[in-house]
């Protein structure tokens, strides 16, 4: 998918950087949600016009306490998962729901972060983990300028919900 950092559409309608809006007072961050106008559909389509930078978005599943610390610290070194084995874990589209049922069933108020796999450079490396399939491991610190955008994750009949178009937007 084509974009860069400081431009994003929405069903194709364009809108400038940070792709999502929240209080900084309220917690859980439920308050967060794309930018869109009146009618557009709620999709999240990155793609953009000529000159922008293609890359694949990578995802980060947090809990409301860990995504309320990178937003409060401006970085971190990810979930005691990540500290514990030295790089943050990330999915790709098709992987994160199977992450998300391993890793975080019953779990309220998840966030499904989005970063771009490109932008986050030579600390990004691809290494083989689940089922032996090629996962994105961060190794350095995640900071919130890192974000492209962040949408909450409910949970409804038994399951996670992701985004509308998640596996569109990062291919």
């Amino acid at each position: 998918t084509c974009h860069d950092r400081s431009d994003l559409s929405i069903s194709g309608i364009k809108m400038r950087r940070p792709a999502f809006l929240y209080d900084a007072n309220t917690h859980p961050p439920r308050s967060f949600r794309m930018i869109a106008p009146e009618g557009a559909r709620r999709h999240l389509d990155p793609r953009g016009g000529a000159g922008h930078h293609c890359a694949m978005l990578i995802f980060k599943i947090f809990r409301a306490d860990e995504w309320a610390g990178l937003r409060r610290d401006g970085s971190t070194p990810g979930a005691p998962i990540d500290v514990a084995d030295g790089y943050v874990h990330f999915s790709t589209a098709e992987q994160a729901p199977e992450t998300a049922a391993q890793y975080f069933a019953d779990v309220d108020d998840l966030m499904l972060v989005a970063v771009d796999a490109d932008a986050a450079g030579e600390a990004l490396k691809w290494e083989p983990s689940r089922g032996g399939a090629l996962f994105p491991h961060l190794y350095r610190e995640m900071v919130m300028d890192d974000v492209v955008w962040a949408q909450p994750m409910p949970i409804m009949h038994g399951a996670h919900q992701f985004p509308a178009g998640l596996e569109e937007a990062s291919q």
